[in-house]
This record gives structure tokens, sequence and C-alpha cells, in this order.
């Protein structure tokens, strides 16, 4: 019998992103909140930093499903110009809900900022809350620049106006497996499912 490994994101975008990326994982079988029966009403998250809000997520939901695998992230763009902001309020930042308001918004705030100083990266922090338990947090960052206009139509959020370093487009203008490969999600999500296989065969080998 399958172990279920709980994604806490009712996000349709980050859960086709979690779905790419994370593939088939062996002795696990992936869920996401949008298929549970139950409809359970978000924590505040009140953290000060990804990892705390990422852990809030994953501890509020491990609660309600003590039997599973539950994971969670919390991801943002942090801009040097800005002093890091949107940061971890990059979600609701001013309260936009809509993600071409938010791009507008940045746009504006670095207004006649040249290239070199466009200076950003993006940030993910995923947790694991185990049924025993035990809490892990993985992190990835993609650095990069932010354009002086939206570019492309693929990706979600802030990735019309995020260039990766070394890159001429933004991960808009990229496919998903090319934006997959560079990502600050990918990045964390691998080191999850590298965890994830690594204990379960210890566990599994008597180790």
């Amino acid at each position: 019998m399958k172990n279920i490994l709980l994604f806490a994101t009712s996000n349709l975008k980050k859960e086709e992103e979690i779905k790419r990326i994370i593939g088939n994982l062996d002795n696990f079988e992936i869920k996401f909140l949008n298929e549970l029966e139950a409809k359970i009403e978000p924590p505040e998250e009140n953290g000060n930093s990804f990892e705390e809000n990422s852990i809030i997520k994953c501890k509020y939901y491990g609660n309600f499903f003590r039997e599973f695998y539950v994971s969670s992230e919390d991801s943002g763009l942090m801009i040097d110009f800005l002093q890091g902001a949107p940061g971890i309020y990059s979600a609701r930042i001013n309260s936009l809900s809509k993600d071409e308001e938010k791009v507008k918004l940045i746009l504006n705030m670095l207004k006649g900022v040249p290239f070199e100083k466009r200076e950003a990266k993006f940030v993910c922090a995923v947790s694991l809350f185990e049924p025993h338990g035990t809490i892990k947090v993985f992190r990835g960052e993609t650095k990069g620049n932010i354009s002086f206009e939206p570019r492309g139509k693929n990706g979600f959020g802030y990735d019309p106006i995020f260039i990766p370093k070394n890159e001429k487009r933004t991960f808009a203008e990229m496919s998903d497996d090319e934006k997959d490969s560079l990502s600050h999600r990918s990045k964390a999500l691998l080191k999850l499912k590298e965890y994830l296989v690594e204990q379960y065969n210890k566990t599994h080998i008597g180790l």
C-alpha cells in the first residue's frame, strides 16, 4: 500500500508544476487539496520568512491528516533595489489579487532603474510534515534580473518580468521544461523528492 503525499496548495498553476517536477514517486501517491472532499479554511500566514510560512501551512494541514505525508511551499520574489521586497508578501502585495496588477506595480516601483541594478531572486521553501511529526524544510533559489516590461505568455505570477542569470528570456518566454530546469521551485521540490526516496529506502532495508 502506497503512502499518501499531500501537497497543501489550491493554486492550480503550482499544482501543474509540482506534478511535472515530482513526477511518479515510488511508494507514494500524490494528492492535492482540491482532490479532497474535506474543505478546510487555510491558515493565517504570519511568519517572517518563506520557511516559517511554509512550516505554518505544513503543520496546520498535517494536524488534519496525520496519516499522510504533508508538504507545503511558500515562495516569492526578492528584489535588491527594493530591499528584498515584495518577498514574503509577493502573493498579496498591496492586497492585489491579479498577477498583471502585481507585475505592473513592481515595474512602476523600478521605473528609471537601470538593468544592472534590477537584480533579484526567486525563493522557494518547501516543508514536509511526516506522520511521526518530523518537519523538514528544503530551499531553492534562482538569481536573475527584472525586465523593463512583461514578456511571454507561459508561467504565472512574476514569471513575465524575471530573467534568470545568464539568460535573455523571461521565465514566461521559456517552455515548461526550460523553466523547470532553472526554477527555485524545482530546486526545492527535487530536494524533497531526493529526501523521500532516501528515507523510504532506509526505512525498508532496516537502516
